[in-house]
């Protein structure tokens, strides 16, 4: 280990000399290789940084995202096939976007999910904390789900996708006022559900 690290410290201007050291490093690093790890780390983290800055989540903040994209780094590793015409580095790129983009959904959803409820208007029926942590309970959405009909879980799963219901009507090639009085049901359903949990 030892040896590579010399020789990545000596070699910085022969590109194929980088690329061997890397692939070295990284086959340790699928290895659970603590020092390649983070080497591998410290090598990346400029671009981590440079792509985390460009970013703003909803209960993300900078730190938060940029662990995320280090996470994002040892699904590069384990996943990473040297038989790849991709390098390292911009697989490395992908998944961190993907990662990202994973979790702008998740917070939209989120998001979604507290607009549907309209807790502003339902302040009586629980505190906004708590409807929203048994809505995340997998028994909580299991029991709303077995209340609705097909029609109101089809409209349900594309408006948690950030579908409008608009957009909700032409999809499902129904009428706006069937899509509307559904997604009013699917409230009623929802309010039922959580206030009894």
């Amino acid at each position: 280990m030892i040896d590579i690290l010399e020789r990545e410290r000596d070699i910085f201007n022969n590109k194929e000399q980088i690329e061997v050291v890397e692939k070295e490093l990284i086959e340790l690093a699928k290895n659970n290789n603590e020092q390649a790890i983070s080497i591998l780390i410290n090598k990346y983290k400029p671009l981590i940084v440079k792509i985390s800055n460009k970013y703003k989540i909803n209960g993300y903040d900078k730190e938060d995202i940029i662990q995320e994209c280090i996470f994002s780094l040892y699904i590069a590793i384990r996943d990473y096939n040297f038989n790849s015409k991709l390098s390292f580095k911009t697989f490395l790129y992908f998944i961190i976007k993907k990662r990202i983009y994973s979790i702008i959904r998740n917070s939209n959803r989120q998001k979604r999910i507290k607009d549907f409820i309209e807790l502003k208007e339902n302040i009586n029926l629980i505190e906004d904390n708590k409807v929203l942590e048994k809505i995340e309970n997998k028994e909580v959405i299991e029991k709303v789900k077995d209340k609705l009909s097909e029609l109101e879980s089809k409209v349900l799963e594309l408006y948690l996708d950030n579908y409008t219901i608009n957009e909700i009507a032409k999809i499902l090639n129904l009428n706006l006022k069937t899509i509307d009085n559904t997604h009013k049901r699917i409230k009623i359903k929802i309010k039922e559900v959580v206030s009894n949990v």
